[in-house]
């Protein structure tokens, strides 16, 4: 189910213009600040990945999503898991389980500080 829900927004979201995707990215910031909207960018790149990757070639993803977690602060521990990850080349499977894992702990890490 939560893979169907993640090709139908990754979808979505590939079909709608950059440019969509970036006035989305800017109203999330203008609402909720900037973290906010980085958030919404490494969400995007993260479910990209688990549609684009293969073994070795990442489109560049890994790095923007560490270069955007590094920038709004996030600790290493929540995404690290993926960069590492599509370094070492692993397999489809395991990113895209390195990826559910990390959208869990970051849902779980934003929930505990909204408390």
């Amino acid at each position: 189910y939560r893979f169907t829900w993640v090709l139908a927004t990754a979808f979505l979201l590939l079909l709608g213009a950059s440019s969509t995707r970036a006035e989305i990215g800017r109203r999330i910031s203008e609402k909720f600040g900037s973290g906010a909207g980085t958030l919404f960018e490494v969400s995007v790149k993260s479910n990209l990945l688990i549609l684009l990757y293969e073994p070795g070639d990442d489109q560049g993803i890994g790095s923007v999503i560490q270069s955007r977690c590094s920038e709004i602060s996030l600790p290493n521990n929540l995404w690290i898991d993926v960069v590492n990850a599509v370094n070492r080349k692993a397999s489809k499977d395991e990113v895209k389980d390195a990826v559910f894992k990390m959208h869990d702990d970051v849902a779980a890490f934003l929930n505990q500080q909204a408390q």
